[in-house]
């Protein structure tokens, strides 16, 4: 997925973060990998669609592209979930990560110049009826009666929504593509029962600020079909993950060893400063690796 770009808001700079190198990789990392349109995968045996803002992946597999050791990337990643930037869900095959406010910031920009051309048209058609004769203005008005000026109501006693059409489902369905509407609508259903005294004026600007909002917080169509899917890790699951996982590290660490054996003193010497480099006369932001240390010291006696 190297066609195309994304955006980057001057708003970047006001995070905390900004000033740490290795955050802001990170972040832009997951902004170039998340899907920009829907995208149907193949996930533990199963089916279900990735939605724009978010995709598939694992810590390894973010340290080996940033070059950022793994327990930096699963730090970084909390801290981003708590700041809430991502919501990410770990399984046994990996970890689904989701960018909160996708929309917001990636949108699309030729729809946004369609949503205005749309309302400069309405208001262009407004302008023209108004000059019309009133009788005629009524009539078109019986005739052109659309979905967007139809009574959406609910019933509290009957517990259903009413005057909802098909041509809803599929504009809202369109509009905000991460949202699974039938669950959404189930969930404002039992909102509204919950909660009675709260009556709407106006149901259908009701619906689409509570489409407009989970949207914006990553949608629920991706990740409720992937947590369905989704087993649970049994103890026993647990432990030989936890000892695979063991093993990899193990055997990177191996490999890392085996590189700096092959470097000399001058590029040992950089690869140090890697740990060391103070931000801002800030603590270093990892200790030195011990690893490291030991063969610093075994390639100066070697050298005497």
């Amino acid at each position: 997925m190297r066609d195309g770009w994304i955006k980057l808001h001057r708003r970047l700079q006001d995070k905390g973060f900004y000033k740490n190198s290795k955050y802001v990789h990170l972040w832009i990392h997951l902004l170039l990998k998340a899907n920009h349109k829907p995208q149907e995968i193949m996930w533990d045996g199963k089916t279900f669609i990735l939605q724009p803002g978010q995709f598939i992946t694992g810590r390894k597999k973010i340290a080996e592209k940033t070059r950022i050791n793994r327990s930096s990337v699963e730090r970084i990643l909390n801290y981003f979930k708590n700041e809430h930037q991502i919501e990410q869900q770990k399984t046994t095959k990996g970890r689904l990560i989701t960018i909160l406010k996708w929309k917001r910031y990636q949108g699309d920009e030729q729809q946004n110049e369609q949503q205005v051309s749309n309302k400069r048209a309405t208001s262009e058609q407004q302008v023209s009826t108004n000059k019309k004769d009133k009788n005629v203005k009524n009539v078109k008005k019986e005739k052109n009666t659309t979905a967007a000026t139809q009574k959406i109501f609910f019933s509290l006693k009957e517990k259903k929504w009413g005057e909802i059409t098909a041509g809803d489902i599929k504009a809202w369905a369109e509009t905000y593509p991460a949202c699974n509407i039938e669950i959404e609508l189930c969930r404002m259903r039992e909102w509204l029962l919950a909660n009675p005294n709260k009556v709407k004026k106006n149901y259908r600007r009701f619906i689409v600020n509570w489409l407009s909002r989970t949207q914006d917080k990553g949608g629920t169509k991706g990740v409720f079909e992937l947590s369905r899917e989704a087993k649970p890790e049994t103890p026993e699951e647990r432990l030989l993950r936890e000892i695979q996982e063991q093993e990899i590290e193990e055997r990177e660490d191996r490999k890392r060893v085996a590189r700096w054996q092959a470097m000399n003193a001058e590029e040992l010497a950089v690869e140090k400063e890697k740990y060391v480099f103070r931000p801002e006369g800030r603590r270093p932001i990892e200790k030195i690796p011990k690893e490291l240390l030991r063969v610093i010291k075994g390639k100066k006696e070697e050298g005497k």
